[in-house]
This record gives C-alpha cells, sequence and structure tokens, in this order.
C-alpha cells in the first residue's frame, strides 16, 4: 500500500505519482485515451488485472471472510473514467434512461424512487381502494457492500 491507501496495479505505478504533477501528466493521459478511442481497441497490456484476497473479520481459513480487491493500472483507471464521463454525456444528451432508473444519475436520488412509491400506493390503495404487490430485492445477498 502506499500513502494514500491505494495499492498500484501489474505495472507499479502508484497513483501518487500523477497526483504530484497531474498539470504535466495531463496532456499525455488524454493522448493515450484519444488514441485508444479513435483506434477502437484497448492495448493488450492492459488486458490483466491482479486480484488480491483482503481479510474482512472471522477465521482465516474461511474464503467467505476476505473481499477481493482488483489492482488496476492507474493510467487504465484515468481512462475508464474518461470512456464513463462521455457515455455518461451521451447517456443524458440522448435522453437514454427512463425516469424511472435513479441510481448512478446526477440529481436524482432513491428519495424520489420513494416519493413516487408513496404517490403509486396513495393513488391505488388509498383513493381506489385497490391492492398493491410489491417485491423486494435483497442486494446485500447479492453484492458484498451496499
Amino acid at each position: 500500500m502506499h500513502k494514500n491507501n491505494k495499492a498500484p496495479g501489474l505495472d507499479k505505478i502508484p497513483g501518487n505519482l500523477f497526483k504530484l504533477d497531474i498539470t504535466t501528466w495531463a496532456p499525455y493521459i488524454n493522448k493515450i485515451s484519444i488514441a485508444i478511442m479513435e483506434g477502437g481497441q484497448i492495448p493488450e497490456t492492459w488486458a490483466g488485472t491482479e486480484i488480491v484476497p483482503i481479510f474482512k473479520k472471522g477465521y482465516r481459513d474461511n474464503p467467505a471472510n476476505y473481499r477481493p480487491i482488483s489492482l488496476i493500472d492507474n493510467i487504465k483507471k484515468m481512462f475508464c473514467h474518461q470512456v464513463l464521463s462521455v457515455l455518461q454525456t451521451w447517456i443524458l444528451d440522448n435522453d437514454i434512461l427512463s425516469n424511472f432508473q435513479a441510481g448512478f444519475r446526477p440529481c436524482i436520488s432513491t428519495v424520489d424512487q420513494v416519493f413516487r412509491f408513496n404517490m403509486i400506493r396513495w393513488k391505488t390503495v388509498d383513493l381506489g381502494g385497490g391492492s398493491l404487490y410489491l417485491a423486494f430485492v435483497d442486494l446485500m445477498a447479492a453484492f458484498d457492500l451496499v
């Protein structure tokens, strides 16, 4: 681990190196990203990611007590953030997502979804005298952390 508690990827280049002088590094990282996007192909050296098990708690001989951490090269992470930014802009500009999609969207939260649910419940049950059926998903069973 390094001072910022972030381990480097397979390239062993710590993220602090970029943070110390981002104005020097940014043009080079941007050129790499543009070349990859224009070429339409990810470098073969980016195919690998080291996965390291981190002990959480409990018995050390139980694999369920470990959390996998992916050690990804910092330049690859920065490229992924650029791609994410381009995709999010495109999705918003082209109105791709449904109004019911609240997760991972700016200015929309689960509070909006709770409000919608309450309005549907009020119209269906309180005003209409009808029935409302719900299905809940246990995300804790699907993911390590929610």
